[in-house]
């Protein structure tokens, strides 16, 4: 049975994918900050379906291997998965490269997709 901070948080971390998902559509913004706030929409709801337990409602640091498992669970495509983690690991480098691995709108692209795996496994969990 979850606790009412699991549920708090999980319901927080909702929320921030939401808010990081209209950042990520915000054409005023970089296009490095559009892609970062892609990636924490999705990243946030794997957070969700993992059941993470951390005290930080954003973690600073990015688990690779958290985002295949989840994805995978979530039966996403190998490309999608692909994407994610390409995204993933340009988004971590000191000194990113001038071309992300991802344009802005296959990003968004990409999170409209999963939100849906993740909505859909949400609700039959």
């Amino acid at each position: 049975m979850a606790s009412h901070h699991d549920d708090f948080m999980a319901q927080a971390r909702g929320v921030m994918a939401d808010a990081y998902r209209c950042h990520a559509r915000n054409q005023e913004l970089s296009t490095r900050t559009r892609l970062r706030a892609a990636f924490e929409s999705i990243y946030l709801l794997l957070l969700v379906i993992a059941g993470k337990d951390d005290s930080r409602l954003v973690p600073q640091d990015i688990d690779v291997n958290l985002i295949g498992d989840m994805l995978r669970v979530l039966r996403a495509t190998p490309r999608d998965v692909d994407a994610l983690i390409g995204l993933a690991q340009w988004l971590m480098q000191d000194e990113t490269p001038e071309t992300p691995p991802l344009s802005v709108a296959a990003a968004l692209a990409l999170v409209d997709r999963l939100r849906l795996f993740a909505a859909y496994h949400l609700r039959s969990s």
